[in-house]
């Protein structure tokens, strides 16, 4: 990433990432970024989010700084529709 943008990133431990796979720092921003990969089409499910949401508050008290998050995938969403109804009505 930091090849081809020039933008600041970091990987991670592997098999140790506390949910996030890359930290991104852009103008005076930190974005974790959880990378979620499928060979067999298997859809990423809000499992995804909550590890990343757990990453978020190790880092927060880590970097002492609050954080942006993201989730990257090469399939689709397998949403619960409570999660859905509860996202519309928090907005």
């Amino acid at each position: 990433m930091t090849k081809m943008t020039g933008i600041p990133a970091v990987l991670t431990a592997a098999g140790n990432d506390g949910g996030a796979e890359v930290v991104v720092y852009r103008n005076g921003e930190i974005t974790l970024v959880q990378v979620k990969h499928s060979r067999s089409g298997v859809h990423v499910d809000t499992g995804a989010i909550g590890d990343l949401v757990g990453a978020s508050n190790t880092y927060n008290v880590a970097l002492r700084h609050s954080v942006r998050m993201t989730v990257v995938t090469n399939t689709d969403w397998r949403w619960m529709p409570n999660l859905n109804a509860a996202a519309s009505a928090s907005t």
